[in-house]
């Protein structure tokens, strides 16, 4: 049993999408902090009015769960882990995990002292081509890898994108996935990070 924290863009894929194919989840609470969002997510999920609430602490004291899943901006993902983890729930939580490794390393050791899973969300791993490729790496196929040159491109068309406004958005927010690609593929923990950021004249991103 979970309740799911967050219902914008990505939420609303979670609820749509994925959690419907697992039948081993039964959502039994939404929670999003504006009514205009979960009133919205109410009417396009038909759920039932008794199953949403404004804050996590409403939906803790309204129904019983066994995990939390965080899916809303980074900025929130340490108060919402930390106030599930105090509730004695394992928590889910979307990448990127915190804004900043002390946070990290605070849910972490609180997770540990919960006994509970505190988990980050990572599907690229799962995709075919990089499971190819890391054992391709692991198994030595084609000798040693030195190094690697990733060449990332996404065109954002639409104007209003929340990607146009966040600060950083590769690197706060897409990076993460190449990072850990690089862990999982390579099968070695990162030593140095050296990151140089400029924009393009022109660019709809702020950043």
């Amino acid at each position: 049993k979970v309740i799911q924290v967050g219902l914008g863009g990505w939420g609303m894929n979670w609820a749509h999408t994925i959690l419907p194919q697992v039948k081993a989840v039964d959502v039994v609470g939404f929670v999003d902090a504006n009514p205009q969002v979960l009133k919205q997510a109410q009417e396009t999920l038909g759920l039932a009015e008794e199953k949403c609430f404004p804050s996590l602490d409403a939906a803790l004291a309204g129904v019983e769960a066994e995990g939390v899943l965080a899916v809303l901006p980074t900025a929130g993902h340490k108060s919402v882990s930390e106030a599930a983890l105090k509730a004695g729930k394992h928590v889910l939580v979307e990448k990127p995990f915190t804004s900043t490794l002390e946070e990290a390393r605070e849910l972490i050791a609180l997770g540990k002292k919960a006994n509970r899973v505190l988990m980050v969300s990572q599907n690229y791993r799962y995709q075919a081509a990089v499971k190819l490729v890391a054992d391709l790496v692991r198994d030595g196929t084609y000798g040693r890898p030195l190094s690697a040159l990733i060449d990332f491109r996404q065109n954002w068309k639409v104007t209003g994108h929340r990607y146009h406004d966040i600060p950083g958005p590769l690197l706060l927010d897409m990076a993460i996935h190449h990072f850990d690609l690089m862990r999982m593929i390579f099968g070695e923990n990162v030593q140095r990070v050296a990151c140089r950021s400029w924009n393009t004249p022109d660019s709809p991103f702020k950043d």
